[in-house]
């Protein structure tokens, strides 16, 4: 498993000059056997980085049978843990205010990936050096 984690801090000035913004980008390249292992037991589901869910309330209108309307109201959460199969044959980007909140959030991420491996190798997948491209 080889994990390559690219840092781009952006900017740009039209009329006015605003502030700077960071991509972080992350590709993932998976080994035969680990990509193996990983379909097959159905790893993909694996958490790298958690997050706490939002709670989104939604609204709608119920009817009673004497005209009477009133306003219910549902809760619902929607998960926002980064797992592997976000980065699963396909690149992906998240994008940062502060260069700052993109580093901690590199961290968080090379240390999801290092449990990962660990727990691909107590699978079973072959154990290989270091896993991050400098």
């Amino acid at each position: 498993m080889r994990v390559s984690i690219a840092c781009i801090e952006k900017s740009r000035v039209l009329f006015f000059p605003v502030a700077p913004r960071t991509r972080v980008s992350v590709r993932l390249i998976l080994e035969r056997d680990e990509d193996i292992i990983i379909r097959h037991y159905g790893f993909q589901s694996h958490v790298l980085v958690s997050r706490k869910p939002t709670v989104v309330i939604d609204e709608r209108e119920e009817a009673d049978g004497r005209g009477h309307v009133r306003v219910a109201k549902d809760k619902r959460e929607i998960d926002n843990n980064i797992r592997l199969r976000a980065f699963m044959g396909k690149d992906a980007e998240w994008q940062f205010p502060h260069p700052s909140a993109a580093n901690a959030f590199i961290a968080e991420l090379r240390q999801g990936f290092l449990k990962f491996k660990e727990f691909l190798v107590a699978n079973g997948a072959p154990a290989q050096g270091d896993i991050f491209d400098v």
